[in-house]
């Protein structure tokens, strides 16, 4: 597989420049059958605005933390959006992109069966994991993918995710919304994937705690008063100080004028969910807000509370 680069481009500055293909290794992963004594590292990064604005930015900039979801077969992938890695083997996407393609990932009567991965360029290539499952909970566009890794790590065995945050930032504050736009919205899998990172910051808006509308926008979200290209959504929403509070769900047009949506994360921290990647990590189905700390760093755990043991239930406590 091979995946094209490009510049870190935002509607402040939207340049491109040239980059060379990225590669990553389809191979056997040794965490499917670990052994004792193996270490996998794990690097919690937060992208503040400022950091996010700055020149130079590009996709090894998110070292694996920023996803793009492809869908397809040996023949045709199509570019479907983008996710975001919050803990090992677990990455949140947006709803609205992945839930078209289920029926064709359960079609047991296909010419050719189809795949869904999610890759990322990072400083050392590209990782490549494959969607094992999709949890969704009916209050939000956003889902989480259980991902298992596809691709041979180039060094010491690394993960790299995101820092969650319940918060939610106040109108006024500057948000970084990132995520994946591709050249075309097919390819031939055996052509190079061509396209760029993209990065759009603009301020919130406007709160809607319980819901913008019944289709798009069911749960709790908020509007950023800048737009973000179509292909962008699922990608994520970081908070001033770096934080992951949402994921892009829908915006009108694509200009520093235009409005983009974005879901907030807190309903999905109620939902059971197992990991497979690595395997025994996780030994029953955990809400993410249960996970350890170092699995999955959650800023502002306390604001949310899970009030009976069914996990489909929470109380949320709003902070900025």
């Amino acid at each position: 597989m091979r995946i094209g680069g490009g510049d870190g481009s935002r509607l402040v500055n939207n340049t491109d420049k040239p980059s060379s293909p990225a590669v990553g290794v389809v191979a056997g992963d040794q965490f499917m059958s670990p052994d004792v004594g193996d270490v996998l590292l794990i690097e919690r990064l937060g992208f503040p605005v400022h950091k996010v604005a700055a020149d130079g930015q590009d996709w090894t900039s998110f070292k694996g933390v920023v996803l793009l979801l492809q869908f397809g077969n040996t023949k045709r992938m199509r570019i479907m959006g983008s996710a975001v890695m919050v803990a090992p083997g677990i990455a949140i996407a947006a709803r609205h992109v992945v839930e078209p393609e289920i029926p064709a990932l359960m079609a047991t009567e296909t010419p050719e069966p189809v795949g869904f991965l999610a890759s990322a360029i990072t400083p050392n290539g590209v990782d490549i994991w494959r969607v094992h499952q999709v949890v969704w909970e009916g209050a939000t566009d956003a889902v989480i993918l259980i991902l298992i890794r596809f691709s041979a790590f180039s060094g010491p065995p690394k993960i790299t995710q995101a820092i969650l945050s319940t918060r939610l930032p106040p109108i006024g504050e500057p948000v970084s919304i990132c995520g994946f736009v591709a050249s075309a919205p097919e390819f031939d899998s055996s052509e190079r994937m061509g396209g760029r990172i993209h990065i759009s910051q603009g301020l919130v808006a406007e709160h809607f705690l319980r819901g913008r509308d019944r289709v798009m926008l069911p749960g709790p979200c908020f509007s950023v008063s800048v737009g973000t290209p179509g292909g962008l959504s699922g990608g994520p929403a970081f908070d001033k100080n770096g934080r992951l509070v949402g994921i892009l769900s829908s915006s009108f047009g694509d200009s520093e004028d235009d409005i983009s949506f974005v879901s907030l994360l807190y309903p999905l921290l109620a939902h059971p969910v197992q990991p497979v990647w690595p395997p025994a990590v996780i030994k029953s189905p955990t809400p993410l807000l249960h996970f350890d700390g170092r699995l999955c760093e959650i800023e502002g755990r306390d604001r949310v509370e899970i009030p009976d043991q069914s996990g489909r239930s929470l109380r949320y406590d709003a902070w900025s």
